[in-house]
């Protein structure tokens, strides 16, 4: 019979990955949120310039 070594049965990093994925989506999504926030500035300034106010 084989036994398993106990060490490489035991996950270490207790979800470490998910933890690290979900810092990811957070930081992707501030990102995606700040984009779209100068976008719409960016238009807002174009439409200001094209109705010939400042």
């Amino acid at each position: 019979m084989i036994e398993p070594d106990p060490s490489q049965l035991v996950d270490g990093d207790q979800g470490a990955d998910k933890l690290r994925l979900s810092h990811q989506v957070i930081e992707h999504r501030r990102l995606a949120a700040a984009e779209e926030a100068g976008q719409q500035l960016q238009h807002r300034r174009y439409c200001a310039v094209a109705a010939g106010s400042t």
